[in-house]
């Protein structure tokens, strides 16, 4: 490998490196921001295993990809105490994984091992010198939820297993006797192993470099903001600790942030698996024409560029339209599922509103918000068992089932006019007893 500059992105070790005498990286498996990259990598028995790479991004001297090493040209005073910091810091989140792996149930990531490999790594003349760091995370094969809404027609009945699944680990995350937040959860920072259903699987959570306790915030931490998944809380305690220093700002929101804040991610990561790219353009004119009676036409301009299925909603929210994100949200899950589910429109609004709800008031924030897995996952159990009754809308398996039964005909060179049955309920009834049973409610 060449000698490359890292400028404002993290470069890969390429497939095949031979990381350990026991490791070989198979493939990148995400970029998680400005912390680290995980790859896939296999050990000399054939197993899968996560392993994470950490160095500093954003420093006072360049850096450069050497190879297989990270070096620096000349060590600065200001550089050597970048580097301290992040070898403090991949120390804490070690020292964090080995919390979280130390014991919980087998339904998450907490009973894998997870492990600091970097003096392994720096024995091979290859990466002697290298200033990275490097942690095993899990022994399982698997996908990132990114890669598998990326890949996967994910349906509502996944989608809601999935969310729930991810609640599961979250709550082991946050109960006793580890009571920790992880503040950047995102599509990519989660992994479910393959080969196992959504009713089976099981989230393993991969990047705890953010993880602060519960019971306390460190005045020091630094954070990584996923934009659309994290809340506004946190974006607002980033700011006014790295960005816009004004310390009682930093305090009043470094007491907003606690098991709502990982929630709120939750319910950004359930809106993208259950609304997929579904978009309303009527209601965004709507609100658009709204936030100009009362914000004026300069908000109107701001917000041209956004468009509400990337879940920019905090600049919605707080800026330009508050009391409109509910209204949008609904909007949103009508037009995605109104067709198909008009009976789960109200609660999966509902669900996903107060997930994302924010603001600045506390009492109004618990209020209104998710603060607890098990009161967001029980909503989850109530559709999931509604839509297990229910199923999708019968005029709508209706519609499938004609056009399967067509096919069936024409495949046996079977010659028709117009529809075969008249009656669509009858029709599916008599030629799909199992696919579907009348029901008076819809």
């Amino acid at each position: 490998m060449a000698q490359e500059k890292v400028e404002n992105h993290r470069i890969p070790l390429p497939p095949k490196t031979k990381l350990t005498a026991r490791l070989t990286i198979e493939r990148l498996l995400s970029d998680c921001g400005g912390t680290s990259l995980t790859y896939i990598a296999k050990d000399d028995h054939n197993r899968t295993v996560v392993v994470k790479e950490t160095y500093p991004l954003y420093t006072t001297v360049p850096l450069f990809r050497d190879g297989y090493r990270i070096v620096v040209e000349e060590e600065s005073d200001a550089f050597k105490d970048e580097l301290s910091e992040t070898v403090a810091k991949f120390a804490e989140e070690c020292h964090n994984a080995d919390i979280l792996c130390s014991s919980g149930d087998t339904n998450s990531i907490f009973h894998f091992e997870c492990r600091d490999i970097t003096d392994e790594a720096l024995e091979d003349p290859e990466f002697h010198g290298s200033i990275a760091r490097y942690m095993t995370i899990a022994t399982v094969s698997g996908r990132t939820l990114g890669e598998i809404r990326e890949a996967d027609d994910i349906s509502l009945k996944q989608a809601l297993l999935y969310t729930k699944k991810i609640l599961y680990s979250l709550r082991e995350m946050h109960s006793e006797p580890k009571r920790m937040l992880h503040l950047d959860l995102k599509d990519d920072n989660l992994f479910f192993p393959d080969q196992l259903s959504p009713e089976e699987t099981f989230a393993i959570i991969l990047d705890s470099a953010g993880a602060q306790s519960i019971d306390h915030i460190s005045a020091s931490a630094r954070f990584s903001i996923s934009e659309g998944y994290a809340a506004k809380e946190i974006q607002l305690l980033k700011a006014y600790t790295e960005t816009v220093i004004n310390e009682a700002a930093a305090q009043k929101y470094r007491a907003l942030i606690g098991v709502h804040t990982d929630l709120y991610s939750v319910g950004a990561i359930a809106y993208r698996l259950i609304m997929r790219d579904a978009f309303n353009p009527e209601l965004w004119e709507e609100i658009q024409e709204e936030i100009r009676e009362e914000k004026g036409e300069d908000a109107i301009n701001i917000l041209a560029n956004l468009h509400p299925s990337t879940l920019v909603w905090e600049k919605i929210q707080e800026e330009y339209a508050p009391n409109k994100k509910a209204k949008l949200i609904r909007a949103q899950v009508s037009t995605r599922l109104q067709a198909d589910y008009p009976y789960l429109v109200d609660r999966i609004s509902d669900m996903l509103a107060r997930a994302l709800y924010f603001s600045a008031d506390e009492k109004e924030l618990l209020q209104n918000r998710y603060t607890d897995c098990e009161t967001f996952a029980a909503d989850i159990d109530v559709i999931l068992e509604i839509l297990e009754q229910k199923g999708i809308h019968p005029e709508v398996v209706a519609a499938q089932s004609r056009k399967q039964f067509e096919k069936i005909l024409r495949n046996a060179n079977v010659e028709f006019e117009g529809d075969p049955v008249a009656n669509d309920h009858l029709f599916v009834q008599e030629w799909f007893p199992t696919v579907v049973e009348a029901d008076d409610a819809y």
